[in-house]
């Protein structure tokens, strides 16, 4: 599909929003609305050309939902048409501060996996990271306690791009729950690191923010169900590299969390950052096809963080 099309797409989309005077939220609340809108566009009277709808919900996740990618630090949202000016100078700071500090978790020796998670870094020495990323690189007790496995070569490193576990700078060293085997999914790693600077909660007296962004490793999931084609528009069939995904759609309710930036399996631990404060408001824990992606608030991060066993 040509460059042409694709903006011109994107043009309609955007145009689509904006009549009604909204943004992002109108869309996921409206889900049989855009999907009209998608399949009348698809017969190509506004573009030109016949094109099927399924091409035209590929270029328009990836207008809404980007994952820019990060590099030497820094990040562009000038490859999205929606999301370009969407960022003052300071809010994208605050993303790429955070970005510093946030990592890759990986194995050496692992019998599956190679890259397995995200993490960052929430305390000296320690970093945060879902259970089920950690138990990737442990073995459990008849308590559901972890312990890592020291024959399976836990590492992390904080790089933008995929690096080597041979060649990740740290060493995964212990774990620490502080929840029920069947708890939100925290789990606490120990590294020996002091920088880069860790990444603040956020307080009570914050506002909910009207944005955030996801800041992870997206892998190219095992299994996942779906059109893998969407994915690696998306994507650009580069997985495991530091990404930035950013929504208008976070909500908090009853100790849950929901959000809509892009991820993949890889991207489980990444923070959910305000953007305007730079302090993160959860974790993100899971996601599926359709279906807003579930995290952990910052009240219970906090709140496990502050039974750690030290």
């Amino acid at each position: 599909m040509s460059t042409e099309i694709d903006k011109k797409i994107e043009e309609l989309i955007e145009k689509k929003i904006k009549e009604k005077g909204r943004d992002i939220s109108w869309v996921e609340n409206n889900p049989m609305a855009i999907t009209a809108y998608l399949n009348n566009i698809s017969n190509g009277p506004d573009l030109g050309v016949a094109i099927p709808s399924h091409d035209l919900y590929d270029i328009f996740i990836r207008h809404l939902y980007p994952a820019f990618r990060v590099t030497d630090g820094r990040f562009s949202p000038s490859e999205s048409k929606y999301w370009k000016d969407k960022f003052t100078a300071k809010q994208k700071g605050n993303i790429e501060k955070a970005a510093a500090s946030v990592g890759h978790v990986m194995a050496t020796d692992h019998p599956q996996l190679t890259y397995i998670g995200t993490a960052w870094k929430i305390a000296e020495n320690i970093i945060v990271t879902n259970r089920h990323v950690a138990k990737e690189l442990s073995i459990q007790d008849i308590d559901g306690k972890l312990k890592i496995d020291e024959h399976i070569g836990a590492k992390f490193d904080f790089s933008d791009e995929a690096v080597d576990p041979s060649q990740a700078k740290f060493n995964i060293v212990n774990v620490f729950n502080t929840e029920p085997a069947n708890g939100v999914g925290v789990s606490f790693l120990k590294i020996a690191l002091s920088e880069p600077e860790e990444l603040d909660l956020a307080t009570d007296t914050d506002d909910l923010p009207d944005k955030v962004v996801a800041i992870g490793y997206p892998g190219r999931d095992r299994g996942a169900g779906g059109d893998s084609s969407i994915r690696d528009h998306i994507f650009g069939e580069e997985y495991n590299i530091k990404r930035v995904s950013p929504s208008e759609k976070l909500e908090i309710e009853n100790g849950k969390l929901e959000h809509s930036c892009t991820t993949l399996g890889g991207s489980s631990g990444s923070p959910i950052l305000d953007i305007n404060t730079g302090r993160v408001v959860g974790l993100h824990v899971s996601g599926k096809d359709g279906e807003p992606n579930e995290g952990v608030p910052y009240q219970k991060i906090r709140e496990y963080f502050e039974n750690l066993p030290f």
